[in-house]
């Protein structure tokens, strides 16, 4: 028996560490986050700050006092100016998202409330010490700053670090990633299907999404994975961590997680090999033919890019019907785009929560998702989507199997190994 594969990773740089060094009694110093929807369930949890390793320098490690049994809280819940060691402000973009908000703002601030986006669909939710700021169903909430990049509640000062709500800017500690920072950097070389991280012409498909009349999406959509250098051009990150710099990024593994092929009833279909999802996902029709949906996130999903390099397929390429430029739209919007009819698109999702919104809606609906989102969100729980049982053929596996927790543990050929 293996032990399960650590797929998620952290992406820091290092300012975390001089964030929570300094004497704050002013104001709590910000912590800034960005990247994977799928961590909202542990920076939403409270046990996500308490000081296990006394990092406020107070002495106390854990409990506070010690052995009195009160853990102590470094970041209490809600938007607190005056109180508090930390305020932890995550944002829900999606992993490779995040990894580009890094890239832009971890070695400089940024002062601009446009530099940041801070509405959908790029930004899918967003929370401040586990209160919401922003919601992709309701908009802005009421601790939004619209004076802020991204509506962020606090500025960092740029030489304290410590919060403010109007002076100084906002720069991002840290990106957490459904897979490693090298599996969302393209590599130059010829494009193909079959490219693996770091090997020539990974992520370099430059086919761009198409509207529902067959000309190019608008706005543009495209398929090539990130880079290390920021949009403007004025610095670029590296894995050099022998002989690390203030641009070095380091991956640190936190936690695991299985992805799920969800499945709306309606396909008929129960179980499906990898042989067929990687058809599926690339063409938008299974091998024999059969036309189903093939729902996508957009490019910059770790979902997306998990669940396709699990399979053996360049990210680039799982675009699905590849319809629609990226959209996050909710039941209330008009021009919903995750129900059937004239303005329904099925690629580029913003969001989990989209996708999942969509394959609910489409009858012959393919998609990937958290397999625990069928708990936390109901949707399995109630019996409404069903997950596809997998069989590994490439590898010579001969058991269709699903993410229990069984499967998750003995991950061998006949295991779950999509993570």
């Amino acid at each position: 028996m293996k032990s399960m594969c650590i797929v998620k990773a952290a992406v820091m740089l290092g300012l975390v560490g001089a964030a929570a060094g300094i004497a704050n009694a002013q104001a709590p110093a910000p912590v800034n986050i960005t990247g994977a929807t799928l961590f909202q369930s542990l920076f939403t949890a409270p046990q996500s700050t308490f000081d296990a390793i006394d990092a406020n320098g107070d002495g106390n490690a854990r409990l506070n006092p010690p052995f009195n049994g009160i853990v102590q809280q470094l970041a209490p819940t809600g938007v607190n100016p005056s109180a508090g060691w930390w305020a932890v402000q995550y944002r829900a973009v999606g992993s490779g998202n995040g990894l580009q908000e890094l890239v832009n703002y971890s070695t400089r601030f940024s002062t601009l409330f446009a530099e940041i986006a801070g509405t959908a669909p790029n930004l899918e939710n967003a929370w401040i010490n586990r209160v919401k700021y922003y919601d992709n169903a309701t908009g802005e909430q009421a601790a939004y700053n619209f004076n802020n990049p991204g509506g962020a509640p606090f500025r960092s000062n740029t030489l304290s670090l410590l919060g403010d709500t109007v002076n100084g800017g906002v720069r991002f500690d840290a990106a957490v990633m459904d897979v490693p920072t090298k599996w969302f950097v393209r590599v130059s070389g010829p494009a193909t299907p079959v490219a693996t991280p770091t090997a020539g012409g990974y992520g370099q498909n430059t086919k761009t999404a198409l509207a529902l009349n067959g000309t190019p999406a608008t706005p543009a959509q495209a398929n090539r994975l990130r880079t290390l250098t920021s949009t403007d051009n004025a610095v670029t990150l590296n894995f050099n961590t022998s002989s690390p710099d203030s641009s070095t990024v380091f991956d640190t593994p936190v936690a695991a997680a299985p992805i799920a092929f969800m499945v709306n009833y309606g396909t008929g279909h129960q179980q499906m090999t990898y042989t067929q999802l990687r058809h599926l996902f690339v063409t938008g029709r299974l091998p024999s033919g059969e036309n189903l949906t093939a729902i996508t996130r957009d490019i910059g999903s770790g979902t997306r890019n998990g669940s396709m390099n699990s399979i053996g397929i360049d990210p680039s390429f799982g675009v699905g019907e590849n319809v629609g430029a990226k959209n996050d739209d909710v039941a209330s919007n008009p021009t919903d785009r995750s129900v059937v009819g004239a303005t329904y698109v099925p690629s580029n999702k913003g969001g989990s929560g989209s996708l999942e919104r969509a394959v609910l809606n489409t009858r012959l609906g393919v998609g990937t998702s958290g397999a625990e989102r069928g708990v936390t969100q109901s949707w399995l729980l109630n019996h409404r989507v069903e997950l596809l049982g997998v069989q590994n053929d490439l590898g010579g596996g001969t058991i269709f199997a699903r993410p229990t927790m069984d499967n998750l543990l003995d991950n061998d050929l006949n295991g779950y190994n999509i993570e």
